[in-house]
């Protein structure tokens, strides 16, 4: 160590000193990892009953639905934030947290500005994923059918998942397609090298639809020579908006052969064309009829702890719930947690009246749990404390939906206990119950892995909701990821 070294003086940095901790971080990891172990626990009880015959048709589908869309995701979620490092290097992540496709493309200009040059190169906005689009990608692809906005999985970039995504069918075919992701680049924020750019995009080119080799889900199996979806990307743009320029970062990283977060094989020579998109004439983005998507990626973004970036010149107007004066997008997760926890309470009422209705109104019958036992006479009270169990349930999902972070918290917390109280029990109810008690700790657990979900962690934090907010909630359409605070 040199002198000079010496008299500066070091030390350790600290990741405290880097980025601070929010309030509840910590709180919400141990829910996190609650999910992740409640997750695995729930598919090796299924996987136990379903190698009885009396089982196996009617738990192998769900096993597998509970494997691949639950519990492989949040385990690979919770070891890749271990091992997988939170920095730029040239590679998009997964939802999983698993290494995805990668950068292959940059680009200069406003989210106008790259609508109207693919526009006019020929590609297609693809549509935000929802339950909606998932399953008419799901039909289009079983029946052949062409649906040239169809939604691409997320990828994420600066923990944020692509601002704008466009396609171009083969033929009509869904499964068969060419695609490309964009992402807004952080303020100040340097390429390798020192280069500023607005934006950077993974473009690649989907051969088929198969399993993904890591999670097992349903998705898109890519072209390994992703140079080459690369070059018709920029040859198609220049093509079709004269004046585009074009710059080569020649070796912007090293060439390599990997695999990404499906599993696919995947080469590339290392080389980083950035398209200069500011000499594209394009309406402003807050002209009416702006794509929805193309107007929120005109606003920038600011995340509660980490990167933000200033709004296009003339962005579109803010959209979304509003929360203390503030425009707040409400996550697609926090609703299919709503819907979750709205099937749970109607499963234990039904259960709680069925079983009055019997004339066998114990625990036993209304949980579905053998080892709760209760003594006869305290049943009763049981029976009037899981009913106002339900109420406080009922309450606490009101108050998570409008956006306040100390009724998720509780909620998690009481969604933890009920499915813990289950499984450690370890055993299946009698068939007659088996459909209620089922449903009620799957979509339990469902609710649970989405409430402590990043994206839904991240929009509780975004501030105190008044009551007023809970006025304007059936007014609030959008479903995507967190809008400036």
């Amino acid at each position: 160590m040199s002198k000079e070294a010496t008299r500066r003086g070091t030390g350790r940095v600290f990741d405290q000193q880097i980025r601070s901790t929010l309030p509840g971080s910590k709180t919400d990891m141990v829910f996190f990892v609650l999910g992740g172990i409640g997750s695995l626990w729930f598919t090796i009880l299924l996987l136990e009953n379903s190698l009885s015959w009396s089982w196996l048709l009617l738990l192998i589908i769900p096993f597998w639905v509970v494997s691949a869309y639950l519990t492989l995701p949040r385990l690979h979620r919770i070891l890749t934030s271990i091992y997988v490092p939170d920095y730029f290097f040239g590679r998009s992540r997964t939802s999983e947290g698993m290494l995805g496709d990668p950068v292959n493309l940059a680009a200069e200009g406003t989210a106008a500005q790259i609508h109207q040059a693919m526009t006019n190169a020929g590609w297609t906005l693809a549509d935000d994923v929802t339950l909606a689009s998932s399953w008419r990608i799901v039909v289009a692809s079983v029946f052949r059918r062409s649906y040239p906005e169809a939604p691409v999985s997320p990828l994420f970039l600066f923990g944020r998942k692509q601002d704008l995504s466009y396609q171009q069918e083969v033929e009509g075919n869904p499964s068969q397609r060419h695609h490309v992701r964009f992402w807004r680049c952080p303020d100040e924020w340097l390429l390798p090298g020192g280069r500023r750019v607005g934006w950077i995009a993974a473009g690649s080119f989907d051969t088929a639809v198969g399993l993904s080799f890591f999670t097992l889900q349903v998705t898109h199996r890519i072209d390994a020579n992703i140079d080459v979806e690369r070059d018709h990307i920029v040859e198609s743009l220049c093509s079709a908006n004269e004046g585009l320029n074009v710059d080569v970062i020649e070796d912007f990283s090293t060439g390599y052969h990997h695999r990404n977060g499906g599993g696919d094989r995947i080469h590339t020579d290392g080389d980083l064309p950035v398209l200069c998109l500011n000499e594209v004439e394009a309406p402003p983005a807050s002209d009416p009829n702006t794509p929805k998507q193309v107007a929120r990626a005109s606003r920038g973004f600011a995340t509660p702890d980490g990167p933000s970036a200033e709004p296009d010149p003339d962005p579109a107007p803010a959209a979304g719930t509003l929360v203390s004066g503030a425009a707040v997008e409400r996550p697609w997760e926090i609703k299919v947690a709503l819907g979750m926890l709205i099937c749970s309470l109607a499963a234990q009422v039904f259960s709680l009246i069925r079983a009055i209705l019997a004339g066998d109104p114990t625990p036993v019958t209304v949980t579905g749990t053998a080892d709760l036992i209760v003594p006869e006479r305290w049943i009763p009270v049981t029976l009037i404390a899981i009913a106002a169990g339900i109420i406080v349930m009922a309450g606490l999902t009101v108050l998570t939906y409008v956006g306040y972070q100390m009724p998720r918290v509780l909620l998690m917390a009481a969604l933890s206990g009920m499915l813990f109280v289950k499984l450690l029990d370890g055993t299946m109810p009698d068939p007659g119950q088996i459909t209620v008690h089922l449903l009620i700790n799957g979509v339990n657990l469902i609710a649970l892995l989405t409430l402590s979900s990043e994206t839904v962690r991240n929009w509780s934090r975004r501030g105190r909701p008044t009551w007023k907010d809970i006025a304007g909630l059936m007014n609030y359409h959008s479903a995507e990821d967190t809008t400036p605070a």
